[in-house]
């Protein structure tokens, strides 16, 4: 169990430093190269975590964690971080961006049943 707590805790901590460094660059169109490289590398371990999380406690019949297309989206954005700041590029909940997004993943998905998108 203290596995699952560390996990927990890294996974704050990443989202957390991505969170400064986008303060830090709020004002900027896009990050510096070597900021950009490093808020990726920060995005992948986040996701990464977040889907063994998942799986934990899905095993466990827990949806603390779910799996959600939103990182997905999340990962476009952070990869675009040197080209574009991520948080010009994030949608947020009921926004334009997030409704596009839905029906464009929807439609991509089509016959899947993925998501409840149909």
């Amino acid at each position: 169990m203290i596995e699952v707590h560390c996990k927990v805790r890294t996974m704050l901590k990443l989202n957390n430093a991505m969170e400064r460094m986008m303060k830090e660059c709020k004002s900027s169109l896009a990050f510096k190269e070597s900021e950009a490289e490093t808020f990726i590398n920060y995005s992948f371990a986040m996701c990464q975590l977040h889907l063994e999380l998942t799986k934990h406690f899905g095993e466990e019949d827990e949806k603390l964690f779910s799996s959600l297309p939103k990182m997905h989206m999340l990962l476009h954005s952070c990869l675009l971080a040197g080209i574009i700041n991520p948080r010009l590029a994030w949608c947020f909940r009921g926004g334009d961006l997030q409704k596009i997004s839905r029906s464009l993943a929807g439609s991509c998905a089509k016959g899947l049943g993925l998501w409840g998108l149909e």
